[in-house]
């Protein structure tokens, strides 16, 4: 009846998500091994862009806002700065600080039993917990689970605000 996200990182487990039942706007909790509440991420119902606020345990809050329906791409304002995440041809999105790609999710194409994977390349100096809010939200936001036994997604097959460097390596 819930959504349920294992976390991994270099395939060992980290923390897990799960949406909450019965809540009137969409909300995941994020918990660390133990069950502990680490952030919660709920959709925000908007009459344009989807918006989502991101609430940490200690009371602070961050918001990721979509920006353009035409060119799928959202903003994440931090105090380090301000993330640009442009959903790319395919299944992947490019996140950018300034003018630099600091990090990519890329989704599998064909999914076994709602089995979704995602695949994060990042900086080393990027938050963990913004990357896996960032995954959830892509999750949230575009896809809606299927009851067939293996499906295939194109992904975004629309305009692309900022393309991807091609080179880009992670910074580790």
């Amino acid at each position: 009846m819930t959504d349920k996200y294992d976390i991994r990182e270099d395939e060992s487990l980290i923390c897990r998500a799960e949406s909450i039942l019965f809540s009137f706007q969409k909300k995941i909790k994020v918990a660390d091994l133990f069950n502990i509440e680490k952030f919660r991420i709920t959709k925000n119902i908007t009459l344009f862009h989807p918006t989502y606020e991101i609430e940490y345990e200690s009371g602070s809050n961050l918001t990721i806002e979509g920006k353009s329906l035409l060119y799928d791409y959202f903003v994440l304002k931090i105090p380090e700065g301000i993330y640009e995440i442009h959903h790319q041809q395919g299944l992947k999105l490019a996140i950018f600080n300034k003018e630099e790609q600091i990090a990519e999710i890329r989704k599998n194409r064909i999914k076994v039993f709602k089995g979704d994977e995602y695949y994060i390349n990042a900086n080393s100096d990027v938050r963990k917990d913004l990357l896996i809010a960032i995954c959830l939200v892509w999750d949230i936001n575009d896809f809606k689970d299927s009851d067939n036994a293996v499906t295939i997604d194109l992904g975004n097959i629309g305009p692309v605000k900022r393309n991807a460097d091609q080179n880009w390596t992670p910074i580790r």
